[in-house]
């Protein structure tokens, strides 16, 4: 079984890829958010993957003009 960390497991493509990930029976899924980071810290995963954006940045691209 592999264990796979997904940060930005709350996000809009994080939440699809915990869906899809949670119904595998070779995964053990840690979902990574904030809330939970410093936990998932302490654990050890053959696959980690990387939704996460910040979301200020995201803000600040799309909203130029108010930046």
């Amino acid at each position: 079984m592999r264990r796979v960390a997904l940060l930005g497991a709350s996000g809009f493509v994080g939440s699809k890829l915990a869906l899809a990930l949670a119904k595998r029976v070779d995964v053990s899924l840690t979902q990574v958010t904030r809330q939970n980071y410093a936990e998932a810290q302490k654990g050890q995963y053959d696959i980690i993957i990387n939704a996460a954006i910040p979301s200020a940045r995201f803000w600040a691209k799309t909203n130029p003009e108010q930046d």
